[in-house]
This record gives C-alpha cells, sequence and structure tokens, in this order.
C-alpha cells in the first residue's frame, strides 16, 4: 500500500526555533574532529584572538620598484634548494615575495605546496623588521621534505643576520 505510514526507525529532520534543522535521532557529531588543525579557531583555546595564517597586505612585496631595488641593491646568499636575496627598507617590518618559476616545478600543484611551504616557515621564523625579502625556489626543492627546506632558510637568514632573536631560530 502507498499510504502506509512510514517506519519509525528511519529519523526525521527537526527544524529548531532558529531555523536550524537536526536529525532526531544518531549520535552527534562532535565539531571539531581528528587533530587540531593549524590557524583553526578554537574557541576556549585561544580565546577571541583570531589565528592568521597569511601575510597582510603589508607585509608583501608586490611593487615593480621593490623587487627592481632587491635586484639593484640586493644582498644575497644562495643555497641547492633556494636563494635568499634582501635588502634593507625604511619600515618597522619585513616584507616578503616567493618566487617558484615553471622550471622549477611544470606542475601548479607543487609549485604552489613550495610556496605555501616557505610562506608558513617565514611565518614563524623571528625575523627582524626593515628588510624587503625575496625567496627564489630551485628545482630540488620540490623533492625535499618541509624540515629540510626550514632548515635551509634559517641557515640563509643567519648568514644574512636576518634573525632578531641573533640567529637562534
Amino acid at each position: 500500500m502507498a499510504t502506509q505510514k512510514a517506519s519509525s526507525a528511519t529519523p526525521t529532520r527537526i527544524h529548531g526555533p532558529d531555523g536550524v534543522g537536526g536529525w532526531e535521532e544518531g549520535p552527534l557529531v562532535p565539531a571539531v574532529q581528528g587533530p587540531l588543525q593549524a590557524g583553526r579557531l578554537i574557541p576556549g583555546l585561544t580565546g577571541e584572538r583570531r589565528i592568521r595564517q597569511t601575510f597582510s597586505r603589508d607585509q608583501r612585496l608586490r611593487r615593480k620598484g621593490d623587487f627592481q631595488a632587491l635586484r639593484e641593491h640586493g644582498v644575497s646568499r644562495a643555497h641547492p634548494l633556494l636563494v635568499l636575496r634582501a635588502v634593507p627598507n625604511a619600515l618597522p617590518y619585513a616584507r616578503f615575495a616567493f618566487v617558484v618559476g615553471r622550471r622549477v616545478a611544470p606542475n601548479a600543484v607543487d609549485r604552489n605546496r613550495v610556496r605555501r611551504r616557505l610562506r608558513e616557515i617565514v611565518r614563524r621564523l623571528p625575523v627582524r623588521g626593515g628588510w624587503d625579502q625575496l625567496l627564489i625556489a630551485r628545482k630540488p626543492i620540490v623533492e625535499a621534505d618541509f624540515e629540510t627546506i626550514r632548515g635551509v632558510v634559517v641557515e640563509l637568514e643567519r648568514r644574512l643576520g636576518l634573525l632578531a632573536d641573533g640567529g637562534n631560530a
């Protein structure tokens, strides 16, 4: 019969007074599953402050003149995985740019992964303010793991004297 009542074993959707619906039966799913993800705002653990994972516009090199100053007046240190070029600026904070060309990684996924890794490494480092820095990736960086790349960046920053805590990162 087509008019039989639905089985009571199937859960029904109930809408609350705030318009948010939920299932009547079944276990409640916690809001945070698995290991805590970096950069995620967890009330109670971080209070009301927001965790920033990206650089603000002020912390990025964007203008052609900034890159030209790096090329003409910058000092550079090289490693087989990476080149770091830096020039002093008149600002109280450091600014960064990351270059990962198609010759380094023809696949966009690999280029973006290298860029994300470099950004995260630099974001965590205690760098001195007042410098514009350009990190240029080389081919072998695609196969390198995060800790290896981190070690290279710390070494290059230390060689140029750009770490805020005297080179102990």
